[in-house]
């Protein structure tokens, strides 16, 4: 044997083969540095809103923790806020998801309790799965986590029973409709780069068309109340509209309000459209 031949068999012999362990340890320093790259280059917010992501759950097999609604000061607070552009950096749904859990931060905050419910018992024609489906008895109202309506769309919903929030046959808002709406306008204030539809239900009883008028009135005087101090402007509004009876619940369920029912959804801009929103003197172009 030739010394060559015996040194490289030295050589061979006493290097280490790499463990799986050791290969795992680079994967993760190397991911470590790659993240950690990251979060220099990012704000706090873009940091902050990716560990409190929906992906980032998926992906370490946890959930960030969920601060108890009385450790807020005020209801602003528990509510929380986006400002523009994060809607670009998280996504359409983490925003939504983000949106969903500030609104019922703040209920909470409230004192409004809800349960959980399964989506057979939702008050509403047709309506899609969501993701969460939250129920307020004592309010009697249901709020729903990212359904889907329509192609390529998603909303946040908001089910009211409409006569609590009208006395009946008139589309004037009662004390009920006013505490919630101030609590939709300050989502839409903090949350500048969603948008609202809504949609206004009556029953088949009497005249058809005075039913429709009614429910019209009844979306319009909803939409002037979130616009009140022109702070929402009304391009905030993707749809205003009373539906009559044209949309029946087709069966009867466990959460009864009938057919006649309040709709508030709450969604982001259309990914084709390039928009402008101003607020406080800050403007922001973005292409969705």
């Amino acid at each position: 044997m030739t010394l060559k031949t015996s040194m490289n068999q030295m050589v061979t012999t006493s290097r280490p083969k790499p463990t799986l362990g050791g290969r795992a340890k680079r994967l993760f320093l190397l991911l470590s540095l790659i993240m950690g790259l990251s979060v220099m280059s990012c704000s706090g917010n873009q940091v902050r809103y990716f560990f409190e992501s929906e992906g980032w759950e998926r992906f370490c097999g946890c959930a960030p923790k969920d601060k108890d609604a009385s450790t807020f000061k005020s209801m602003l607070e528990a509510l929380g806020e986006m400002e523009f552009g994060a809607l670009f950096r998280v996504g359409r749904d983490n925003y939504l998801v983000r949106l969903y859990k500030g609104i019922k931060k703040a209920y909470e905050f409230e004192k409004v309790e809800f349960t959980n419910v399964a989506k057979e018992d939702i008050p509403s024609l047709e309506i899609p799965d969501a993701k969460d489906v939250i129920y307020s008895k004592e309010s009697n109202f249901i709020f729903l986590k990212i359904i889907e309506v329509g192609v390529d769309h998603k909303s946040d919903l908001l089910v009211f029973d409409a006569d609590q929030f009208f006395t009946r046959g008139s589309s004037a808002l009662n004390k009920f409709a006013l505490s919630h709406l101030d609590l939709i306008r300050s989502a839409l204030f903090n949350y500048p780069e969603s948008v609202l539809r809504i949609k206004v239900h009556t029953t088949t009883a009497y005249n058809q068309k005075a039913n429709l008028d009614l429910s019209q009135a009844r979306a319009k005087s909803i939409q002037k109340q979130l616009m009140l101090g022109e702070i929402i402007e009304e391009k905030r509004f993707r749809q205003v509209e009373g539906m009559g009876d044209k949309e029946k619940r087709t069966k009867e369920t466990k959460l009864n309000f009938g057919n006649d029912r309040v709709e508030i959804f709450f969604e982001t801009p259309e990914e084709n459209i390039i928009d402008t929103y101003q607020i406080e003197d800050k403007k922001m172009d973005y292409e969705l």
